[in-house]
Parts: C-alpha cells; structure tokens; sequence
C-alpha cells in the first residue's frame, strides 16, 4: 500500500477514534515501511509518531496532514473552481472511484445533545397550536361545502335551462 493511503488512513483514525492508538500506530508504521513513498514526508510522519507519543492528537493530525500537502487556503483570494484548469493543464482529474477527493477530513460535528424540558415545551406548544387550528376551522367551517354549493348551482342552472326552453 503507498505510504499517502496509510497517512490518510491514519488521519482518519486521528479524526474518528482518537483513543484507538494501536490504529493510529499501525498505520504510521505502514507509511514509514511502504516501497511506494512518494508524495508524503517521512520526517514529518517521524515527528506525528513523537507527537502520538505524548499524546498531543491535534498536532499528529498537523503533522500527518503536512506529510502529504494537505493545507488550508489562508490566502483570503477567492479559491479558483474545482473544474478550471491551471494555464498550461489541458485537462482536471477529479476523484474516480475510491478515491477520496480531498487530502482534508474534517472534525466529526456534534450532535445536539438529549431530550431537554425546553424540547418539551417546544413539542407542546407546537401540539396546542395545531390542536387550536383544527378546532378554530371546524368552528368557524362555512355552512354549505363547496361540493354543495357547485350542486345548487347545477341544479339551478338547469331548472332556468328548463323554463327558457320549455
């Protein structure tokens, strides 16, 4: 397996399960022992295993992801899009397959937390609210449906209909 994929794999391991050491380990071993480096600085693989050492995981995830280039844009330019070529590229390969696209993985997002009073409030008032509107429509519901008033209107249509033509 080439040295990037074992680093990518590791960062994700870094992201997902910080706790799982042996993964991550493993994993960088993987990238330092590859035939196929190319691409990733294994000086800096050196330094994230340091780092995994003493615990510090936000700076074994810097350094994994310096390892293979992977960088934020801190330019403030505006970010050409993904689809335009570089002058001088006659075409842009985009991800195929299994290929993960991207050298960034994200923070995993938080959830919103459990089941609160406020949670509860919100459902009953919510519950009132739509309770209160079928109550205030059959209320206040006309007297004649539509259906009622198209057949009055048909029948009347047609007895005028009669006393014209009859």
């Amino acid at each position: 397996m080439p040295a990037r994929e074992s680093v990518l794999q590791a960062i994700a391991y870094v992201v997902n399960t910080p706790d799982d050491m042996d993964m991550i380990t493993d994993k960088l071993t993987d990238a330092k022992e590859s035939e196929d480096q190319e691409g990733v600085d294994i000086a800096e693989v050196d330094q994230a295993i340091q780092a995994l050492d003493r615990g510090d995981m936000p700076q074994v995830r810097l350094l994994l992801e310096q390892s293979i280039g992977a960088r934020a844009d801190l330019s403030g330019l505006d970010v050409r899009h993904v689809l335009q070529v570089a002058p001088g590229g006659s075409t842009v390969s985009l991800a195929t397959g299994e290929q993960p696209g991207t050298l960034i993985v994200t923070d995993e997002l938080t959830g919103r937390g459990p089941w609160s009073g406020t949670d509860s409030a919100l459902i009953g008032i919510a519950v009132a609210a739509a309770a209160a509107g079928v109550l205030l429509g059959w209320r206040f519901r006309p007297a004649h449906s539509v259906h009622t008033l198209r057949h009055q209107a048909a029948v009347a249509s047609r007895s005028a209909d009669q006393k014209v033509g009859g």
